[in-house]
């Protein structure tokens, strides 16, 4: 009937805090980088040529420094899980053939219902 009396999904919650922090700290110094890009223009048009130039200069080398740092990082973070998720099937179909595997829960339910 009313829609705003429905539950609302809950959200998982990222249990990893450095993901969330390193995400945080290059979106501020990102936004922070290309609003002082922007004074760059206002010093050119007051005269002060060779202060923009050295700060734009400066402002762009780390815009760049920053996000090819996190690009790296986050490149190597998503190769490296993927590598450990390939890892844990091999040992889970390894563990299955040789009958170490654990039951999978649908299976335990149904146990427990007929006996």
């Amino acid at each position: 009937m009313f829609s705003f009396f429905k539950k609302k999904p809950k959200r998982k919650k990222n249990t990893n805090l450095f993901e969330t922090f390193t995400k945080v700290w290059v979106s501020v110094l990102l936004i922070t980088a290309l609003v002082d890009l922007q004074f760059t223009y206002v010093l050119a048009l007051l005269g002060r040529v060779q202060i923009a130039e050295t700060l734009s200069i400066a402002i762009v080398t780390e815009i760049l420094g920053v996000s090819i740092a996190y690009f790296v990082r986050a490149y190597f973070d998503s190769k490296s899980k993927g590598k450990q998720d390939i890892e844990m099937k091999k040992l889970d179909i390894i563990a299955l053939k040789q009958g170490l595997g654990s039951t999978p829960p649908e299976e335990v339910q149904n146990e427990e219902e007929l006996g």
